[in-house]
């Protein structure tokens, strides 16, 4: 990871982090519903991620090492929390899976993905990529079937795209983690390639719903929402790349078939991706601000005349002219 980029992902995490110790109640409302709960879990990730990525550039410096072991070990207690509370108010409130489950859930195999770079047990390695794939095995196919069937009442917004995640991730983790040291070698391969298989299946649904999506999700101002297309895409593309270098070597026609697919990813989908959110995102938004501007402009340039009667207003004490304005609101001009 390079510096620059290593700063600023610690700038955003530590202001993520001072934000929720210092407002507990903001913190506590936002457990209080599953939708914005759902977040603690990419912040487990980050966490988890950020500090593996520190004990592995810097593994020679004792000192940093064991800040970024504490600091995964620490990013996995958040992890474990988060998916707790977060089961906790499903269950209260009866909610039923839809993709803004996975963060908080799916991200259970962080903790082995990220584990390996400590030296975490491996026991510890195993059991958190399997709850990763009992999450994805158990709770993707309810929250696919709901996301299709039910366009108008489950993830009208961007997090539709968190749909592609979880077999992604999970596959990214089997990587990192050089597969399951409770599996053969061909047992191995038969589940990467069934996770692959599924990560496939699971981006082309995501783009079938966000399609039948289009138009409320364009409606939806700029929000961390947005967030939804990023780092599910980029794993979805990880796991293709990764796959066509696991398989380049087992089967040729696999192997290139794999890369061609990586590569369409690559180089087509992740940037249309980020293109279509700067886009729209800034466009929707200087439109909004213009609309604002004009309609401020308007209510606040309303002069006195004679004729305020005809526009709905009317004279009062000291010559002072009345009109409704946006949501009745009452202005008065001198």
């Amino acid at each position: 990871m390079s510096i620059p980029l290593f700063l600023l992902s610690s700038v955003y995490i530590t202001v993520s982090m001072l934000r929720s110790l210092s407002h507990p109640s903001i913190c506590a409302d936002e457990f209080s519903e599953a939708s914005t709960a759902s977040g603690y879990g990419a912040l487990a990730m980050a966490l988890c991620l950020l500090f593996a990525a520190l004990a592995k550039q810097w593994s020679n410096n004792q000192v940093i090492y064991l800040i970024g072991t504490i600091g995964v070990y620490f990013g996995s207690v958040i992890q474990l929390v988060s998916m707790v509370l977060f089961i906790k108010v499903c269950w209260v409130q009866k909610n039923l899976p839809e993709p803004f489950w996975f963060p908080p859930t799916v991200s259970f195999a962080i903790i082995g993905w990220t584990g390996v770079s400590i030296g975490m047990p491996r026991i510890l390695v195993e059991l958190s990529f399997w709850g990763g794939v009992l999450v994805t095995l158990f709770v993707l196919p309810v929250a696919a079937f709901r996301t299709v069937w039910y366009p108008h009442r489950v993830a009208t917004n961007p997090s539709v795209a968190i749909l592609q995640a979880p077999a992604s991730f999970v596959a990214v983790a089997w990587f990192n983690i050089k597969g399951s040291h409770w599996l053969s070698f061909d047992s191995n391969n038969i589940l990467i390639s069934v996770l692959f298989a599924t990560s496939t299946a699971a981006f082309l649904l995501t783009v079938f719903c966000v399609l039948r999506r289009f138009r409320y999700i364009c409606g939806v101002g700029f929000s961390h929402a947005w967030a939804s297309f990023t780092f599910p895409s980029m794993s979805t593309t990880i796991a293709a790349l990764f796959y066509a270098q696991h398989t380049s070597d087992q089967d040729i026609f696999i192997g290139k078939a794999s890369m061609v697919w990586a590569t369409i990813l690559a180089v087509t989908v992740l940037p249309t991706i980020l293109t279509f959110i700067g886009t729209f995102t800034g466009t929707v938004m200087a439109i909004k601000n213009s609309k604002d501007i004009l309609l401020l402009v308007k209510e606040t340039s309303i002069m006195i005349v004679n004729d305020g009667n005809n526009n709905g207003g009317g004279a009062g004490k000291n010559g002072r002219c009345y009109r409704k304005g946006r949501k009745g609101t009452t202005f008065q001009t001198t």
